[in-house]
């Protein structure tokens, strides 16, 4: 939740697989059984690479691996290939979330971003709580949390960890 998972790279360089073409996704890998879910976050530019590529995954596995035996849920968030894994949610979206300079490490989101204030402010990060909860008041940076950052009169969270500190 509120998180982001940006350019990663997942190399294999033995080859070594299952026998059906596993990869290994540079974003997330879900393994065994039961429920996810992914929610305010972005999962962008992630990719994996092998001397044995039999079965090269879509731009959609290298974001996500999701084991047969589980099941994931996604909403208000950025996942690169969305469309490529069949999930919906409400408020996905799949679009490049403009950081300031995500190469350098620098993950905070630069004006015009599809992600400034297209979070949900309430979400279900306590599952043992019923009903949704409010969202931290800071972001990672320490700045406050839920700001208007499009500047429409609405404040509404950003997708990822940072929020859109408008001048």
């Amino acid at each position: 939740m509120n998180s982001t998972i940006a350019n990663n790279r997942a190399d294999d360089p033995d080859g070594q697989s299952n026998g059906e073409g596993y990869h290994k996704p540079g974003g997330i890998c879900f393994n065994g059984t039961g429920s996810h879910k992914i929610e305010n976050s972005i999962i962008y530019g992630n990719t994996y690479s092998s001397i044995y590529n039999y079965y090269p995954p879509n731009i959609a596995e290298e974001q996500i691996r999701l084991n047969s035996a589980s099941t994931l849920t996604a909403q208000t968030s950025d996942i690169q290939g969305l469309s490529l894994m069949g999930l919906s949610g409400f408020g996905n979206i799949d679009a490049d979330p403009v950081f300031i300079d995500d190469f350098a490490g620098n993950l905070n989101l630069q004006t015009g971003s599809p992600c400034i204030d297209a979070g949900s402010n309430y979400v279900d990060y306590e599952p043992m709580k019923p009903g949704f909860q409010l969202l931290p008041a800071t972001d990672l940076n320490g700045s406050p949390r839920i700001v208007d950052g499009d500047g429409d009169g609405n404040a509404f969270v950003d997708m990822g960890p940072y929020e859109y500190q408008r001048e």
